[in-house]
């Protein structure tokens, strides 16, 4: 039975190293994390090829056509991958091993990391470490990961970083795959704790990454509170220090506070209105607590801040992009909601009162789900990261499901202040400005997503 596996093509970059080996050499091609940099500016002195040209096969997932299979993935691949990580001659690429039963169950894989060098030209398998990390559960829920979550390193110049059990990092030696050390940030492994995220490392050789831990006693963990989450800090010598998330986000709502969610489902078309034409109270829910998404990575700036995500727990209507200092310390704090007036009567969406548009009367600019300016959602299957530009703005994508999932693209400065990158709608989508027709009253949810 042929079994059709994910491979890895190597072409574009990897042929401009290939085609190194026989002409002048280049400058060493680095890509050694998320984003290429401690920025995530994803930025090389690389010339750039077509790819028309296979130099290289190697399959890194062997699993695809069962996790295709079901009513829930539906023919589609929903797994995040680690992005091959580069090192002149050299590429890092995650790959999976041990059975995989089915999507509700992705945590019975394994995975490791394999080093590649190009010899001869051939990309040839030097080693491979195969490691103890698992995801966090699968959620059937409006919170928690409905596609397989990120395992991803991170190279610097001594070692390469891998995630590990319980909240852990694996640090390994480049040349030989060799364990060099098993770094926990707490004094004992807890189940219930999870590395999330790619590993971020600055350029002094500290490593950066989150941990999320749930409650192991709950029947369905993304119902409930999440315990305890931390920013995990290794330092080149490879000393761990946490600190805990709840210091991160001040002026964020408390776990137990009623945050404003959307209208029921069975109000559509929305937003509900008042009898005097004002946009009515949505729903409520508790917030949870503050904690990071599934799948972002750190950034660092010149500077040493550390840019991250957060969200409320149980609320992904309540996102924030934190800055932090050198010290683990909060820098400042910037909120994602009712950043966006491109809803309602916009040329974002139909007009009011047509098939996919707003109910009839609604106040220009509001968003359907709540009434209120569009807010930046951080839902858990997103990868999206900070991005540090050279001038010192920090970019985030966020999501935005009323202007059918385009997203928004959000700008800040480096002291916290949103800059409206599309005045005066208040971000820039990233599908552009364009009207779709629908028969439906509005944008339906995209795989048991929340509206």
């Amino acid at each position: 039975m042929y079994t059709r596996r994910t491979p890895l093509f190597v072409g574009a970059l990897f042929a401009a190293t290939a085609v190194s080996l026989v002409a002048a050499p280049p400058a060493a091609v680095w890509w050694g994390q998320w984003g290429q940099n401690p920025q995530h500016q994803g930025i090389v002195s690389a010339v750039g090829q077509t790819g028309s040209r296979i130099l290289a096969n190697a399959v890194y997932d062997p699993f695809t056509d069962k996790e295709q299979n079901g009513a829930y993935a539906g023919g589609d691949l929903l797994v995040h991958y680690q992005t091959p990580l580069i090192a002149g001659n050299d590429v890092f690429m995650e790959f999976k091993t041990g059975q995989f039963l089915n999507i509700k169950h992705w945590e019975s894989q394994t995975w490791g990391e394999r080093r590649y060098s190009w010899v001869n030209g051939q990309l040839v398998q030097q080693w491979e470490f195969t490691g103890d990390w698992k995801p966090v559960p699968f959620s059937v829920d409006k919170d928690g990961p409905g596609w397989e979550p990120v395992y991803h390193g991170a190279l610097t110049s001594n070692a390469l970083y891998v995630p590990g059990f319980g909240g852990t990092l694996w640090k390994l030696d480049r040349a030989t795959g060799a364990v060099i050390a098993h770094i926990s940030p707490f004094a004992t492994i807890d189940p219930n704790s999870y590395a999330v995220g790619p590993l971020s490392a600055d350029k002094f050789g500290n490593i950066y990454y989150n941990v999320m831990q749930l409650d192991g006693s709950a029947k369905d963990p993304w119902l409930v509170d999440v315990p305890q989450s931390w920013l995990v800090k290794v330092t080149a010598a490879d000393v761990p220090r946490a600190v805990a998330w709840s210091t991160l986000v001040p002026g964020a709502p408390a776990a137990t506070d009623r945050c404003t969610f959307r209208y029921a489902i069975a109000d559509l078309p929305w937003p509900v209105l008042n009898p005097d034409g004002s946009p009515a109270e949505p729903l409520t829910v508790a917030c949870g607590s503050q904690r990071p998404p599934v799948n972002t990575a750190p950034a660092i700036g010149p500077d040493g801040t550390i840019y991250d995500i957060s969200r409320a727990s149980l609320n992904d209507y309540y996102g924030y992009l934190i800055a932090i200092n050198r010290d683990r310390t909060p820098k400042w704090t910037s909120s994602m909601r009712s950043r966006f007036h491109d809803g309602c009567g916009t040329p974002f969406l139909p007009a009011n009162g047509m098939p996919g548009g707003c109910r009839a009367g609604t106040p220009a600019g509001v968003s359907p789900p709540d009434g209120m300016p569009g807010s930046g959602r951080v839902l858990d299957d997103s990868t999206s990261a900070p991005v540090v530009a050279p001038d010192g703005s920090i970019y985030y994508g966020a999501y935005t499901r009323y202007n059918y999932a385009q997203g928004h693209l959000m700008r800040w400065s480096s002291t916290g202040q949103y800059l409206d990158t599309a005045a005066p709608w208040g971000g820039f989508q990233f599908g552009g400005t364009r009207r779709r027709r629908s028969s439906r009253s509005r944008p339906q949810p995209v795989r048991r997503r929340s509206p």
